[in-house]
């Protein structure tokens, strides 16, 4: 389905909907940079977009937390004044 979302976004890049759409399954698959990409083509194409800033902030912060080693940064708070 991603891959049928992509052939028709290559013939409309633009399409909103069709964007959305393959950000969600990239999410659910959890693909979460390409789902930031796909976010971020949305943001391009409308600057104010409802949801996807917000969207693009949460996958983020699930990237940040999937990518923390507790070895390497014994601040697992994400205190900012310990960063």
């Amino acid at each position: 389905l991603i891959d049928e979302l992509g052939i028709k976004l290559k013939k409309d890049p633009a399409n909103l909907p069709l964007l959305e759409a393959r950000a969600l399954l990239y999410t659910k698959v959890q693909l979460f940079g390409q789902a930031i990409n796909d976010y971020r083509l949305i943001l391009q194409v409308d600057k104010d977009h409802p949801r996807a800033s917000v969207q693009i902030e949460q996958l983020r912060m699930i990237l940040r937390f999937q990518n923390t080693d507790i070895f390497e940064n014994p601040n697992t708070t994400f205190d900012p004044w310990l960063e």
